[in-house]
């Protein structure tokens, strides 16, 4: 694997899993456009028996480069790593059932309520698509709409290596059933929060005024999520009412979120009060 990744180049820097059903573990090869590194926690002790990626890199080689520091200082990659791991202590052995519970998880550290949407989450509703191996039994999970809540459907490698794709080969028995979050008020919400988003945003950028009635819904809909204030405060500023405003961009502060997204609301806040 190593070799082949070696191979090739890339434009953006990449995480490549591996893993090794003979050797019974797994390892990831952090590839930037012009180095290559790998990060396997098990060849250094061998009592470890899980590893976790998120959007940094973890290798010796590339774990303290400025830049990698920077992105886990300032986005949302550590906090979902460390949930990632909370939840893998949490279910103790991981089976397909659990892997997709983990992948499903919209909650932050400790379970913490951090709102739908939120990139502090595993599953921040915006996934297209999310896979599980299980490479001793050759078998592959794959997500259907929406997000990681659909169900998983599962083949088998074996005859997915094997097929023309002329009939149906997934294997019924092993489908893991959608996530009864789908049927609930919540997710109604959500989906309802999804197209307004946009809407208020483009009120925003316009200057268009949006009916308080509105906004209140708006917020209502995930107002636990920083951004629902964020939005409405962009909304409220762009028609001129800067103390409501400001009210709202400070409830957004008081709410979980990456630093980057942080400092930019903080920024807004401090402008508005010099003027």
């Amino acid at each position: 694997a190593w070799k082949i990744a070696g191979e090739y180049r890339t434009f953006v820097s990449e995480s490549i899993l591996v893993g090794s059903v003979a050797d019974g573990r797994a390892a990831i090869i952090e590839k930037t456009p012009s180095a290559m590194a790998l990060y396997d926690p098990a060849a250094a002790d061998s009592s470890v028996t899980g590893i976790v990626c998120a959007n940094h890199y973890q290798s010796d080689k590339f774990k303290d480069n400025h830049v990698n520091v920077d992105n886990i200082r300032m986005s949302d990659s550590m906090q979902r790593l460390r949930r990632v791991r909370e939840l893998m202590d949490s279910v103790g052995k991981v089976s397909p059932v659990n892997a997709a519970a983990i992948l499903r998880d919209t909650g932050g550290l400790d379970g913490e309520c951090i709102g739908y949407c939120n990139e502090l989450a595993v599953n921040q509703l915006l996934a297209m698509h999310s896979v599980i191996f299980c490479p001793a039994e050759r078998k592959i999970w794959v997500s259907t709409s929406p997000w990681q809540c659909g169900r998983f459907v599962c083949y088998d490698l074996d005859e997915v290596l094997a097929s023309d794709f002329s009939s149906d080969i997934q294997v019924a028995s092993g489908m893991i059933p959608e996530d009864p979050f789908v049927q609930t008020s919540a997710f109604r919400d959500v989906l309802e929060f999804k197209k307004m988003l946009p809407v208020i945003q483009k009120a925003a950028h316009s200057g268009r005024m949006v009916p308080d009635d509105s906004l209140r819904h708006f917020i209502a809909l995930d107002s636990l999520y920083y951004n629902a204030w964020n939005a409405a405060g962009d909304c409220l500023r762009a028609s001129g009412r800067i103390d409501d405003a400001a009210a709202c961009w400070r409830k957004a502060l008081s709410l979980p979120m990456k630093l980057s997204e942080r400092q930019y609301i903080e920024d807004k806040l401090n402008n508005v009060l010099r003027k």
